[in-house]
């Protein structure tokens, strides 16, 4: 049995490597059309830092939840889970990140139960996170529709439908249902004033995670746009915070593939012109998937320095 999941893991991995240098290959075609200035490589090495930066925050905040449920967990630890399974989010279907969450917390003595109900609600937080960071680029959105005409008015009456249809069909399935209302119950745990303060914290964090992603890229867009005084930050954090939500919400697209590019194409062009606005789509898209890759490495290195520190252990104690 060890063998069979160690395969399994191998083939996993080799998956989630084969569409993450698919992304990149896809992404770099467009990277190399763009046009440069000397101010260009400045803005994707910090928005390189800036989003690897996230996933501390995000570690942090999954920590709340955990320590709400009364399983705190070593940050460190939480950290080098969230950096070896955020990989798998390149898989087709949109959920290898969050298998790979659970298996990871598995090893490392958490109930399945527990670590299902931290990532619940941990989702309900970030989504809750990025419908206030959103907020600003509504006006952005009404705009977009407007000009656009009725096809986007269309567009958006079919998302809404699916957005509403989906949880329905779920909810037909009976092992979905009987999860749903066991995940359920460990949310009712948190809602106790008690555990209040986590809770904000943790929505908090994320809030700031959106902050830093839109800062990022604001960077890349007025490196693009050569515009260093757009009075525009606010507006595209909510763009950005607007991408990542219907990324997330629509279900199959890996890391939200496509889906967030279009957002960010549509919610940018009226603040920085076309050009500026696919450049800095489509080197996001780049930046955050070679972040995703390097945080993979990141991962495995913590993961060895932890087992060379609990092998010396295990050599002291003999």
């Amino acid at each position: 049995m060890k063998r069979l999941l160690t395969i399994a893991g191998l083939l996993i991995s080799l998956a989630c490597g084969f569409f993450f240098f698919r992304s990149v290959a896809v992404h770099w075609d467009v990277f190399t059309h763009m046009k440069w200035a000397k101010w260009v490589w400045p803005a994707l090495a910090l928005t390189l830092i800036l989003y690897i930066g996230t996933y501390a925050l995000v570690t942090f905040a999954w920590g709340r939840s955990l320590k709400a449920l009364g399983y705190p967990l070593g940050y460190r630890v939480m950290l080098q889970i969230l950096l070896l399974s955020q990989f798998a989010k390149y898989l087709p279907g949109n959920v290898g990140h969050h298998v790979g969450r659970v298996l990871l917390a598995k090893r490392e003595g958490l109930p399945t139960e527990i670590v299902l109900g931290s990532m619940l609600m941990d989702t309900m937080l970030v989504l809750f996170a990025a419908f206030a960071a959103s907020f600003p680029a509504l006006h952005l959105l009404i705009q977009v529709a407007s000009d656009k005409g009725s096809a986007n008015t269309r567009t958006v009456a079919i998302l809404i439908a699916a957005f509403v249809a989906f949880p329905g069909i779920v909810m037909l399935l009976p092992a979905a249902r009987r999860m749903v209302i066991r995940q359920l119950g460990h949310i009712a745990q948190l809602v106790r004033r008690e555990k209040f303060p986590l809770l904000a914290a943790a929505w908090s964090t994320h809030c700031a995670s959106f902050l830093i992603g839109g800062t990022a890229l604001y960077l890349l867009c007025i490196a693009f746009s050569g515009n260093f005084s757009a009075p525009y930050w606010i507006d595209t954090t909510g763009v950005y915070a607007a991408a990542w939500l219907l990324g997330f919400l629509i279900p199959g697209a890996p890391a939200g593939l496509g889906i967030r590019e279009i957002i960010l194409l549509l919610g940018l062009s009226p603040l920085f012109g076309i050009e500026a606005a696919t450049a800095a789509a489509a080197a996001l898209r780049l930046i955050t998937t070679i972040g995703d890759g390097l945080a993979f490495v990141l991962g495995l290195i913590l993961r060895n320095m932890q087992r060379g520190i609990q092998s010396n252990a295990h050599s002291d104690s003999i």
